[in-house]
């Protein structure tokens, strides 16, 4: 049998990772206190990876909560 390579798709300008809540909040558009607060209650946990003060934003996973909350969700949140 043949096996497929899975093949993934790379949209153009998008990174796979950032480093700062900064660069985060750039890229979303938004403030860094919104960045922060989303942090603290927990909508970001499973697209950070921390170790000790330095974090990791998977923005593939940032981008799909996002598609995911915005189908559900009839009020804008985040």
């Amino acid at each position: 049998p043949k096996f497929e390579e899975k093949k993934e798709e790379v949209k153009a300008g998008v990174p796979k990772y950032l480093n700062s809540i900064d660069d985060l909040a750039k890229f979303l558009g938004c403030s860094k206190s919104t960045i922060y607060n989303m942090k603290s209650e927990g909508v970001l946990d499973d697209a950070i990876s921390q170790y000790g003060r330095w974090m990791v934003f998977d923005v593939e996973k940032i981008i799909e909560k996002f598609k995911l909350s915005n189908k559900y969700s009839t009020k804008k949140r985040w």
